[in-house]
């Protein structure tokens, strides 16, 4: 039984999948959703662990441990990336099936890759500079905490720039190679982006205002801006 079964199970999505152009019963493709689902998961984990117990901290210090997350979500990053590539070369191009209706969807867009990169790059790039490495990779889970809310671009702009650009950014490949299926994986990358968001915006804001009713009430956090 392929690895794909377990993802692709319902009939129904398959063919439906199929009528777009796509087939999602492949092994690259199974590989590429695991990949973006399995990101955002494992680098939460891992944060809440830290925030939780100092597991890393305690070993690198604050920073190093910071640095260390921040290493490890690049590189899996490259790996996921490589995947959702992989997947896109290995299925069918524009046009590859009568009438799928994601040809129709995306032949506006031909030509507009550059565009969509360019933008995607410039949220993604404006973002790290305004955050910093620490502001970045979940600094915050380590108490390094930054100092007031950013609010100029790309942040007046979209509340998630790190996440909508890389988004985009997919768009702009899935388009550039001529992929339904990277159409759809980018749209996956933009759900899974979206539950890790529902997860780390709560916490974050819970871990400023520890912060803050600590530093009110006078008491050493367990976590200090640095």
């Amino acid at each position: 039984m392929p690895l794909s079964a377990g993802i692709a199970a319902s009939p129904a999505v398959v063919s439906a999948a199929a009528n777009a152009g796509v087939d999602v019963t492949g092994l690259a493709f199974a590989r590429a959703v695991l990949a973006v689902a399995a990101a955002p998961l494992i680098w939460n984990v891992v944060a809440r662990a830290e925030y939780a117990t100092g597991v890393l901290s305690r070993v690198f210090g604050r920073r190093g441990g910071c640095y260390v997350l921040a290493v490890w979500i690049f590189c899996f990053s490259l790996y996921r990336d490589a995947l959702v590539v992989a997947a896109m070369r290995d299925g069918a191009a524009w046009g590859a099936v009568s009438g799928g209706w994601l040809d129709t969807i995306v032949t506006a867009a031909r030509g507009w890759e550059g565009v969509l990169g360019g933008l995607g790059g410039l949220l993604v790039g404006s973002s790290m500079w305004r955050l910093g490495i620490t502001g970045t990779y979940l600094g915050d889970y380590f108490g390094i905490l930054m100092p007031a809310r950013v609010t100029g671009f790309p942040f007046s702009w979209t509340s998630a720039p790190m996440y909508d650009g890389s988004t985009l950014l997919f768009v702009a490949k899935a388009v550039a190679e001529g992929s339904p299926v990277g159409l759809l994986l980018a749209a996956w990358v933009y759900v899974v982006y979206a539950l890790a968001r529902a997860a780390e915006d709560p916490f974050t804001a819970h871990i400023y205002a520890r912060a803050e009713a600590e530093a009110a009430a006078g008491t050493t956090p367990a976590k200090k801006r640095q």
